[in-house]
């Protein structure tokens, strides 16, 4: 019984701190993910703007180029006005003006606008990257973004696939180092019982026994 209370326990303390350890592993791979795809998107825009030499017919030529290759990436120019003048994925007359954008506002002012939020034309969850250039374009490149909820569903199977594993390799070490601790103290209990039985029994042998009882 008191093996059980103790297996039971502690296999309830592993499974709560692997639940947490792996929740976090979620977090910290989601967000190192985030900043991974926005670091790709960024390197990519400087790279067609050193390219360019400032023109726009040649960045929009890049572009192109750079599409071919990253079909799921939405490149954008935006000129000094807010007004869209290219984009890969959507007809500009259909876009509205991109001044209000804050990863647009931040080009302008800090040379280099980043942000993650729902886009107004797809309505999904995208990155933003966008730079200032030097002859007052804004360039923007984004992709789509995986929600936390997405990356937890996206992990899922190979979560439970390791906290299955490890439960099953924890529980057993548990339960033989339970073992090494236990056994050894009811062995010693098991003796001290015999040997109060003994003593109880020798006692009762050494009374003496009274001929009117005979």
């Amino acid at each position: 019984m008191m093996k059980r209370k103790i297996y039971t326990r502690i296999s309830l303390v592993i499974i709560i701190a692997l639940a947490i350890g792996l929740g976090l592993q979620t977090f910290i791979f989601y967000n190192y993910n985030k900043s991974k795809e926005e670091t790709s998107l960024l390197r990519q825009i400087q790279y067609v703007d050193s390219i360019s030499d400032n023109s726009r017919d040649k960045t929009i030529t890049n572009i192109k180029k750079f599409k071919r290759i990253n079909p799921s990436n939405r490149f954008t120019i935006i000129d000094e006005n807010g007004s869209v003048v290219y984009d890969t994925d959507t007809n500009v007359d259909s876009l509205d003006n991109h001044s209000n954008r804050e990863e647009i506002q931040d080009a302008i002012e800090s040379k280099i606008g980043s942000i993650t939020r729902k886009s107004d034309s797809f309505d999904k969850s995208m990155y933003y990257v966008a730079i200032l250039q030097q002859n007052s374009d804004v360039l923007r490149v984004s992709c789509e973004s995986s929600s936390f909820l997405k990356t937890i569903l996206d992990l899922l199977p190979y979560t439970l696939l390791i906290l299955a594993l490890s439960l099953i390799l924890l529980i057993d070490i548990n339960r033989r180092q339970i073992r090494q601790i236990l056994d050894p103290i009811e062995t010693i209990a098991n003796e001290l019982d015999d040997n109060i039985v003994n003593d109880k029994e020798s006692k009762l042998l050494e009374q003496p026994v009274y001929d009117e009882l005979i």
